[in-house]
């Protein structure tokens, strides 16, 4: 049985526990308290089950996390059926240009219109309660654990991919970064779409520090944004966003990078539980350890992904891929290594120039799964494993 993603959570905590290698992959907060909700000056109060919020009646907890709490929502007149997210952030809004700046942020949010987006139908912000937003609501499984209990193959990871690049590309021509992109923000519904969630951390780029999304000089499309104490997921988050530095369309590539790495390979390549430790966060920054290209990583067992009891690990993450650890490591050879490692790049003007181009390189890495691979049949592989 499939356990279903809570929205804006990456897992509802009515379905059991989570496992524990998801868990150390995706705590989101700051650098001092990676674990714990932030602490933000609020006004109004916290929202409630049972409490109305314009036209829709709030339920029952989805998922707590570093920018806000997320509840199930209904629709209030007498024959409206829809089921809405309802997120209720954490960071005040006590000046009147802050207020405008976040209703200005869910205005270009709201346009975000593509089918591999989770929609945003309102948001308030008021003295009386707490900033909150309206979104779609996404019964779906998170992408990692969906594709593990499909087995899905190499192309149909890319795919999915791909189509998450097609949604992070609308917002970045929207001027809107997302920040936290990792396998708990992108369910897969029952129909085998991924959606984009959780823009709770996205930043809107300051177009008076920046050129038209259309310029040819791949410098120049990094558009820079702020950054104050922003949370993060530090097994998903570029480099110039642990050490402070103005973030750009960069970021996001480095994350998605991160989410392809994590599909192929089944880990990543610098553990959350390492990036936590002051030195070794800062020889991350310094750029003193390359990361291993996945056609090594996926074999290697660490901490954060240990192989189950009596197996090798590298069989393990083949066999969830439909194929053998030769047939795997093989294939990320053949190209997928040196895409995945661009994406990644530790300077942000060496990853690929837009979420389209990446795309564009992992579309060229898919097979036709009719020329006889053992991809697509979804068959467990026996026999050697070496």
């Amino acid at each position: 049985m499939r356990k279903k993603t809570a929205q804006a959570s990456g897992y509802d905590p009515g379905e059991g526990s989570r496992p524990e290698s998801q868990d150390a992959d995706e705590a989101t907060g700051t650098l001092a308290e990676p674990f714990s909700d932030l602490e933000h000056p609020a006004i109004g109060r916290l929202v409630e089950a049972g409490d109305r919020l314009g036209r829709y009646r709030v339920g029952r907890v989805l998922g707590r996390g570093g920018t806000g709490d997320v509840f199930l929502g209904y629709g209030i007149k007498p024959g409206t059926q829809r089921r809405v997210a309802v997120k209720v952030l954490q960071r005040g809004l006590a000046s009147g240009r802050l207020r405008q700046r976040f209703e200005n942020e869910c205005r270009i949010l709201s346009s975000l219109d593509h089918a591999n987006i989770a929609s945003l139908y309102d948001a308030r912000a008021s003295d009386s309660v707490r900033p909150y937003v309206i979104m779609e609501y996404v019964d779906g499984e998170r992408i990692d654990s969906y594709c593990d209990r499909q087995r899905s193959t190499i192309d149909q990871r890319l795919r999915l991919v791909c189509d998450v690049c097609s949604a992070v590309e609308l917002a970045h021509a929207r001027r809107v970064v997302h920040l936290d992109i990792k396998p708990g923000n992108i369910p897969v519904t029952d129909e085998g779409v991924p959606k984009l969630l959780d823009f709770g951390i996205a930043k809107l780029l300051d177009a008076d520090e920046g050129v038209a999304l259309g310029a040819k000089d791949t410098t120049e499309r990094q558009h820079p944004a702020a950054l104050s104490n922003r949370p993060m997921t530090l097994g998903y988050a570029s480099p110039e966003q642990i050490a402070g530095k103005p973030l750009t369309t960069a970021t996001d590539l480095y994350s998605l990078g991160m989410l392809l790495y994590k599909l192929i390979a089944g880990r990543l390549p610098f553990p959350p539980a390492q990036l936590r430790q002051e030195e070794e966060r800062q020889r991350f920054l310094a750029a003193t350890e390359k990361p291993l290209a996945p056609s090594r990583a996926f074999e290697l067992a660490t901490e954060d992904s240990p192989p189950p009891a009596g197996q090798q690990r590298g069989a393990t993450v083949a066999r969830l891929r439909a194929t053998t650890v030769a047939g795997l490591r093989q294939r990320l050879r053949d190209g997928l290594d040196a895409i995945i490692l661009r994406a990644i790049a530790h300077q942000p003007e060496a990853r690929y120039p837009s979420a389209a181009a990446l795309a564009e390189a992992l579309e060229g890495q898919i097979e036709d799964p009719m020329e006889g691979s053992m991809e697509g049949t979804g068959e467990i592989p026996t026999g050697p494993q070496g």
